[in-house]
């Protein structure tokens, strides 16, 4: 996984999915980027653990790039930018 974020990201879009089991967090994120234009960064908020997994593994995948990623109170904040094309 990504390190911590030194700074945060400039965000175009914050998707929340806390509260939501997986796969949902995932789901919320592809979404999101598809609304988003190339190089724009999308914060997702999730509370489920295999999202510290997952998403790092998805944007590998998938060509995205996850920035960084943040600990807040009781769920993570990741900073995911849409690749390019």
């Amino acid at each position: 996984m990504r390190s911590p974020c030194s700074e945060r990201p400039p965000v175009a879009y914050t998707s929340d999915a806390r509260g939501l089991p997986c796969p949902l967090p995932l789901l919320h994120l592809a979404r999101d980027l598809r609304r988003l234009r190339p190089g724009q960064i999308v914060e997702l908020l999730a509370d489920d653990p295999a999202a510290r997994d997952d998403v790092p593994a998805w944007t590998r995948r998938s060509g995205h790039i996850l920035l960084c990623w943040e600990a807040a109170a009781g769920y993570d904040a990741y900073y995911v930018q849409k690749r390019q094309g």
